[in-house]
């Protein structure tokens, strides 16, 4: 007996145990079988749900790439804001120097006509030009001419020597302004403004809007106009750079420090222009007055008429008053 309850009460516990072991499978089946039919329910029953929303897509890649444009806008000038300035500063310690010379000088020379003829002939060979010519006449036949030449950099010196070669020096100056930094900076900026003028136009291309297109718009005019000054300032210093500027004054001598002459070689001559002269003087007044008396006759012959008429009454008085003083007899 005790042997057989022993052997049911074992097989009752195994059975238990079994039973115990099934339960529990049950229940985790049962808990994860409403989890699959919901993920299932929910990718069936609302498929639009997977399917993205076009127009809100549309409106996060615009809002996306207006964001870009305005961040690429943005870091250009963040970019650009000192580079000019570094680049100058990094190429004027190495780079050469540019430097602007000027020079005017007084020459004494026989005849103003062929020194400035033989001055633009040999200007002209060094690879230079005359930019401007004067003549102007002096007391006793004497002329004095100025002109301005623009002679290459690397010529200055050459020129210099030559031109003292022509004349007498009375006067001479010379100066130079290294505008090194000034030339380097130009350049730089010139540079900068012009990749940012490509960048801009990138990004009005890539611009989606009205608002951006405008500011884009007024940002590459104001590039542009700075370009342009720039260019030409950069235009001008670069011909000062690369012509001298070289100012003659040209005096003809004096003939009275030259040549010894007589007064008898000339007193002919200058008798007959002296008489000549004061002839024409003479005419020119005694015309003058003809004219002048002319001209007056309005208003003179009022007055000849009105003094006559005062005349002939005195004289007429004058008898009577002698008439009544002696009395006939």
């Amino acid at each position: 007996m005790t042997g057989k309850s022993r052997g049911k009460r074992l097989a009752v516990n195994i059975a238990g145990l079994l039973a115990i072991v099934l339960l529990l499978a049950m229940v985790a089946g049962c808990a994860g079988n409403p989890k699959e039919v919901s993920v299932m329910e929910g990718s069936v029953s609302s498929p639009a749900a997977e399917m993205p929303d076009m127009g809100a897509a549309e409106e996060e890649m615009a809002g996306e790439n207006s964001m870009g444009v305005q961040a690429e806008f943005t870091a250009q000038y963040a970019t650009n804001e000192g580079s000019a300035g570094e680049a100058a500063s990094a190429m004027a310690n190495s780079q050469r120097r540019y430097m602007v010379k000027r020079s005017h000088l007084t020459i004494e020379i026989a005849d103003l006509e062929e020194a400035a003829e033989s001055i633009r002939t040999g200007i002209e060979e060094t690879g230079g030009y005359i930019a401007s010519v004067n003549f102007y006449d002096l007391n006793r036949g004497r002329r004095w001419g100025e002109l301005s030449l623009r002679v290459p950099a690397d010529k200055y010196s050459q020129v210099m020597l030559w031109l003292q070669e022509q004349g007498e020096i009375r006067n001479l100056e010379e100066s130079a302004e290294d505008v090194t930094r000034q030339y380097i900076d130009l350049e730089a900026r010139i540079g900068n403004l012009a990749a940012q003028e490509k960048r801009i136009c990138e990004l009005l291309d890539k611009a989606i809007n009205i608002e951006e297109i405008l500011q884009i718009e007024k940002e590459l005019t104001r590039i542009r106009s700075d370009l342009e000054s720039m260019q030409g300032d950069f235009k001008y210093l670069r011909e000062r750079v690369t012509f001298s500027t070289i100012e003659v004054s040209l005096v003809e001598i004096d003939p009275r420090e030259s040549t010894v002459s007589t007064e008898f070689d000339t007193f002919g001559k200058e008798l007959s222009r002296r008489f000549a002269l004061n002839t024409n003087r003479a005419i020119k007044g005694l015309t003058g007055l003809v004219l002048t008396f002319l001209g007056s006759l309005p208003f003179l012959l009022p007055l000849a008429i009105l003094a006559f008429a005062l005349w002939k009454g005195v004289v007429y008085l004058k008898i009577k008053k002698k008439d009544r003083n002696d009395p006939h007899p």
